[in-house]
């Protein structure tokens, strides 16, 4: 698998609509990599909305993109927020003050939104079905730049215990779709407690089938998880 970096990903934006970034959960290496990409997108001016593998109703979305844009000086923190699976961490809350910070900056037309697109469904493909639907259903001319874990990212179907699973991207429409693996090289995450993670590099999983390109992150170091108060 190839490995890419931004100033290539911003070359070939140009021909697609959607990157779909698979992430091992629980990991500072993913945020660290978020900011950067939100950084140079803005410097390249491309219009673009950030996607996450998140549970929140309609209500709580709109409380935190009103946040994010400087519409209101505080958001409503969902019971998912304080999930321990790694897709929100204490970092993932500091991402969002710097984006709001980073918004206020910019013409309120250029603003950066959020949308959350997890859901529920009878078995793991219908879940990830489902996920893809609500992606393809979005009315945003720009980029759509989604996060997910990196089983949904893949392209093309796989066997887990000899039980096929057919992840979130093998739905989206493939000749405007890039799949990007953010590849660790061993440390350790959170995900419902401290864990080592290996080198992903060598995973036979991991493969051009299953990615487009893939990114290295580097040695991976745990997020922090939110606590309530």
């Amino acid at each position: 698998m190839e490995k890419i970096n931004l100033e290539q990903i911003g070359r070939l934006l140009r021909y697609k609509n959607t990157v779909v970034f698979g992430e091992v959960h629980g990991s500072k290496n993913n945020i660290f990599f978020l900011k950067k990409l939100v950084s140079f997108l803005i410097k390249e001016k491309i219009k673009f909305l950030l996607c996450f593998e998140w549970q929140l109703d309609k209500s709580k979305l709109c409380s935190l993109n009103d946040y994010l844009i400087g519409s209101k000086d505080v958001f409503t923190l969902s019971d998912f927020f304080f999930r321990r699976d790694g897709r929100f961490s204490f970092e993932h809350l500091d991402f969002l003050k710097w984006l709001r910070t980073l918004n206020l900056k910019l013409n309120r037309n250029s603003r950066i939104n959020i949308f959350a697109f997890d859901t529920k469904g009878k078995d793991w493909t219908e879940r990830d079905r489902k996920m893809a639907n609500k992606l393809s259903k979005i009315k945003f001319n720009g980029m759509k730049i989604v996060f997910t874990g990196n089983l949904h990212a893949r392209k093309k179907p796989f066997k887990i215990n000899s039980s096929v699973h057919k992840p979130m991207a093998s739905f989206l429409s493939k000749s405007r779709v890039l799949s990007v693996f953010l590849c660790l090289a061993g440390g350790n995450i959170y995900n419902f407690g401290s864990k080592k993670v290996k080198d992903l590099s060598s995973l036979k999983m991991i493969s051009k089938e299953s990615f487009d390109y893939k990114i290295d992150l580097g040695n991976s170091r745990s997020t922090k998880p939110l606590e309530r108060r």
